[in-house]
């Protein structure tokens, strides 16, 4: 159940400044999803995320992380303090109306939202009042069509993410579409980070915490409280990590 690693990418903005990361599971070595459960990937990652006492993923900016629409309408998000994350809705065809009342409340109570991977539908445009990002995968759709897209919604509190940016072309043309930040390849992989237990506690703790989120989250509607003062877990860049192995 317990991972070895976690990945994070960084989202810049315009001025390559770098806003947020985006967290991501991983089951080994391998920089890729595993095919796992997206629910205990979330429930992974949050368990982490909140056991990170020194901020050493993000630091000062906040941590994206996708969640199911089942997890959203469940109440999982509000295990998180919602200053410190952005709340990734992983799209479907349309949304339920359980997930749309969901996220008006999350959206009531201090909440970052994001679309993420957005096929613009209609079905969606009630969501828009609640939602602070928008993100559109580069591989998955136009970069053109996106541009026409921002540049018809109404909405001007949305910002817009370009994500899978792999050239600088396709940096620079989504900057002249009017995309405020940007994710991919060309401007930084995701980093895969080893996690680091500092004492015997760390297992008992992401035990702990990873069963009160299976269990009582929705029932919370509450942070997960800090049950521990010392770091139990802190991290390490994979490659630094070979590199140590490399030397001695």
């Amino acid at each position: 159940m317990i991972s070895d690693f976690i990945t994070r990418q960084p989202i810049f903005n315009q001025n390559m400044v770098i806003k947020a990361y985006e967290l991501l599971y991983r089951h080994n070595h391998v920089n890729h999803f595993p095919d796992i459960c997206q629910e205990h990937a979330t429930r992974s990652i949050i368990t982490d995320f909140h056991l990170d006492i020194k901020q050493q993923l993000v630091g000062d900016t906040k941590a994206f992380i996708n969640f199911t629409q089942q997890a959203i309408i469940q109440g999982l998000p509000y295990a998180l303090d919602p200053t410190k994350v952005v709340i990734e809705v992983l799209e479907s065809t349309t949304p339920s109306l359980g997930l749309i009342q969901a996220l008006q409340k999350l959206h009531h109570k201090g909440y970052t939202l994001a679309l993420d991977d957005y096929i613009p539908h209609q079905s969606w445009a009630e969501c828009y009042p609640y939602i602070s990002y928008i993100k559109f995968d580069l591989q998955q759709f136009s970069i053109a069509d996106a541009g026409y897209f921002i540049s018809q919604l109404e909405h001007q509190h949305i910002q817009f993410i370009a994500e899978k940016i792999e050239t600088k072309r396709a940096y620079l043309q989504a900057k002249q579409q009017g995309f405020n930040l940007f994710q991919g390849y060309y401007l930084s992989r995701p980093e895969l980070l080893y996690k680091l237990p500092l004492n015997h506690n760390y297992r008992h703790a992401f035990i702990a915490h990873y069963q009160t989120l299976t269990c009582n989250t929705s029932a919370t509607h509450n942070p997960l409280p800090t049950s521990h003062k010392n770091p139990v877990i802190g991290f390490m860049s994979d490659q630094t990590m070979v590199n140590q192995i490399c030397v001695k």
